[in-house]
């Protein structure tokens, strides 16, 4: 059963859910969220933190493509700027665009990783939507255990080099680009939305605007990184919010919060399900997705 939010008028679009990252399954606290800082920080300042050098190689390597029949999924991947490789799934579609393009980050919880939004991605790519789904730090061979605030700002950074290497290709349209990320991937998205201007549209499924607040989460962000500071600054990139009613980590007054905090414009769509989300919530998200790039 589908739930819509009374102040989203159109059909289809979403809510939000956000779980945090962490090794362990985290549990609910029974105490409301502290109400954040209104604006103690210089958002330049807060920027800052995420450049890197974008005229760096992103030194693609490529172990394998593959004939999916909506297109070929190129298994590769590309070099961080913070160390080490970025394994991801590249799923060009048939034709010679230029196509819009998604970047995906899956959830942080046991079996999150690159392989999550392959049926998204197959979808999209029967439209005719290029996608990029990345592993995060954590998973990777090479990972040494960074935690904290040096693993988020990775993975932000790591997301705007996925831009990067989506739009250097000449069969992508850079004004139709995209991001989707569900749990870790929707938290983090956040930030990406108030960082990142070449990105159009943001699905954010089950997120967090003010990550590290369960003490069972793994290694909190220093309140300077939580993503309430930076989806405020989102515009003129469209938001879609998906939350479940049954998810276990993510109270209905935190799904609200983020998207409260959200800059329009922006919707949201709740769901009676838990933190995985169900069917219906992916044909919302690729629905939307199609509508934004204007298919």
């Amino acid at each position: 059963m589908l739930k819509k939010d009374p102040r989203f008028p159109g059909a289809g679009l979403i809510v939000l859910l956000l779980v945090a990252w962490g090794s362990t399954a985290c549990q609910s606290s029974s105490s409301p969220d502290p109400e954040p800082d209104p604006d103690p920080y210089e958002y330049t300042e807060l920027v800052r933190q995420f450049n890197y050098d974008g005229a760096a190689a992103l030194d693609i390597q490529e172990a394998a493509v593959t004939d999916v029949g909506a297109g070929s999924l190129h298994d590769l991947s590309y070099r961080s700027p913070l160390g080490g490789r970025v394994p991801a799934f590249l799923l060009i579609p048939n034709g010679s665009g230029p196509f819009p393009g998604v970047v995906f980050l899956h959830w942080g919880v046991s079996g999150g990783n690159k392989n999550e939004f392959l049926p998204d991605a197959m979808e999209l790519a029967g439209l005719g939507i290029a996608s990029l789904s990345i592993d995060a730090p954590f998973l990777r061979p090479e990972w040494n255990g960074i935690r904290g605030d040096p693993l988020y700002i990775q993975t932000v950074i790591d997301l705007r080099r996925a831009a990067d290497l989506l739009l250097s290709r000449s069969d992508i349209d850079p004004q139709r680009l995209g991001f989707c990320g569900h749990s870790y991937g929707a938290t983090w998205g956040g930030v990406l939305a108030g960082v990142d201007r070449r990105f159009k549209s943001f699905v954010l499924m089950a997120g967090h605007s003010q990550i590290g607040l369960c003490s069972t989460c793994g290694e909190p962000a220093s309140q300077r990184l939580w993503a309430v500071y930076y989806i405020g600054h989102a515009a003129p990139a469209a938001l879609l919010f998906q939350f479940a009613t049954q998810d276990a980590w993510i109270t209905r007054a935190a799904a609200e919060k983020y998207y409260d905090t959200a800059s329009d414009p922006k919707s949201i769509i709740w769901y009676d399900t838990d933190h995985g989300f169900c069917a219906q919530a992916m044909t919302d998200r690729i629905n939307w997705l199609r509508a934004q790039f204007g298919l």
